[in-house]
């Protein structure tokens, strides 16, 4: 009866163990993943949006640069790209894990003398993300007096937080949609076009469209081209 009873027992207590065990496996095996983005943890499914600050000793006239993040962990919202304190503003965020951007103002600049927000995004972490990093890159900075400005006049501040940016998200300019927006512009005017006389000329709407698709370029090659004006007149004053 003793040895029954032994017995008995014993298959209790193996069976409440494996109870637990796989109660264990269960939460463990639902649980959600954390992750580790710039040095922050966060859980698979989290909204975190990163930003950038500026604090810049002159007004910059120009500046181009490159967000680039982990698009196998992270999945980029466009409609939460944020430049608020740019002005026109140009970028590029179809290429997978890069966000480009550029903006340009000769006149006066953007004035960063107290720091301010550069740049935010936001993204959700995927399933089964890994540890990653998301990090700015910029790779041209200019003054109002189309001096290259280096690290010493300026400083940049990045940070990730939990949730969306709780601001006015002024979005840029998308290069992209600029594009196909000026084409689909060319396509409805050639077809008005056509419909209504047969002797204008037709290089008049490409013309058109072509002066408003290049207008920010032919603002970049104004700048660059009085830039290296500039650098050579420092050297033969040198």
């Amino acid at each position: 009866m003793r040895k029954n009873s032994h017995i008995a027992s014993r298959i209790i207590t193996c069976f409440a163990a494996a109870t637990v065990i796989i109660a264990m496996s269960v939460i463990t095996a639902f649980a959600a993943n954390t992750v580790t983005v710039n040095s922050k943890e966060f859980n698979e499914g989290d909204t975190v949006t990163f930003t950038v600050k500026l604090k810049a000793d002159k007004n910059c006239s120009g500046i181009n640069a490159e967000i680039k993040y982990d698009s196998n962990s992270l999945e980029l919202d466009k409609s939460s790209i944020n430049v608020p304190n740019l002005g026109q503003t140009i970028a590029n965020s179809e290429k997978t894990g890069s966000i480009k951007f550029a903006a340009i103002d000769a006149a006066k600049g953007f004035d960063f003398k107290e720091e301010k927000l550069l740049i935010s995004a936001s993204f959700t972490v995927k399933e089964k993300a890994s540890d990653n990093e998301i990090k700015i890159a910029v790779s041209e900075m200019y003054d109002t007096d189309l001096k290259d400005m280096t690290s010493s006049d300026y400083s940049i501040n990045e940070q990730i937080e939990k949730g969306k940016y709780d601001g006015e998200i002024v979005n840029p300019v998308d290069g992209m949609d600029a594009i196909k927006q000026d084409s689909a512009t060319a396509d409805t005017a050639s077809v008005v076009n056509d419909n209504n006389t047969n002797n204008s000329n037709p290089f008049m709407i490409w013309a058109i469209v072509g002066v408003a698709a290049a207008a920010v370029v032919l603002v970049v090659v104004a700048i660059v081209y009085k830039k290296k004006k500039q650098k050579q007149a420092d050297s033969v004053s040198d």
